[in-house]
């Protein structure tokens, strides 16, 4: 099941970007503020009630951002991320957005399959960005 996070969930999206070494590891204020922001859309996916994963969007029509997108890892490879990305790029469209941009690490490649199977296409590249190591790619995919 996937629905819009509430100020509640602020402390378990934080843990669970914490678990997830390419996601931007919020804190829960981080995570409430991107809540309250009437220009953010902030999801998460559940089983049984439990969190188990949330993805994160800047949006000014036409334009959007994925900025943070993480699934716990007891929940890897289960259709979560698949089901969180396809909810945003729903809600995004609703709300008149017509291009998503992102970045993804090189090395986060079950990701960059995942965008790809979501029709993301490789823009361009950021040089060492993370960590002044691993370069980022930076996909768009038009709505």
């Amino acid at each position: 099941m996937i629905k819009k996070a509430s100020l509640e969930d602020a402390q378990i999206l934080s843990r669970i970007a914490g678990q997830n070494s390419s996601s931007a590891h919020w804190t829960p204020a981080g995570f409430e503020a991107e809540i309250k922001n009437g220009a953010a859309l902030v999801l998460k996916s559940c089983r049984g009630g439990a969190a188990t994963g949330f993805i994160c969007c800047r949006f000014v029509p036409p334009s959007s951002e994925i900025t943070n997108f993480a699934v716990s890892n007891d929940f890897l490879r289960q259709g979560f991320g698949k089901a969180l990305l396809q909810a945003a790029l729903k809600a995004l469209k609703q709300k008149n957005v017509k291009e998503i941009t992102l970045e993804v690490s090189v090395r986060n490649t079950a990701a960059i399959l995942l965008y790809e199977k979501n029709l993301f296409r490789k823009v361009s590249a950021r040089e060492k960005f993370y960590n002044n190591i691993d370069d980022a790619l930076i996909m768009k995919r038009e709505l």
